[in-house]
């Protein structure tokens, strides 16, 4: 996945990527929109639905197209 794809998909699931694209597996900054706060998330955890804000609890799932 390009770093663009990555982006897109971060952002489908709330999250606003604040740093460089790190890789899959490795955590990156990013403001998760429903709470307002910025915390660490790896992509690889975003896709797979197992990602969850450390600071409101919620589930990061990306969005399903339609």
């Amino acid at each position: 996945m390009s770093g663009p794809e990555a982006k897109e998909s971060m952002e489908e699931a709330g999250l606003i990527t604040l740093d460089k694209y790190p890789g899959p597996a490795a955590s990156w900054s990013a403001l998760h929109l429903p709470c307002d706060a910025v915390s660490r998330f790896r992509l690889t955890a975003v896709l797979q639905s197992t990602a969850r804000c450390p600071v409101c609890d919620e589930q990061i799932t990306p969005k399903v197209a339609e």
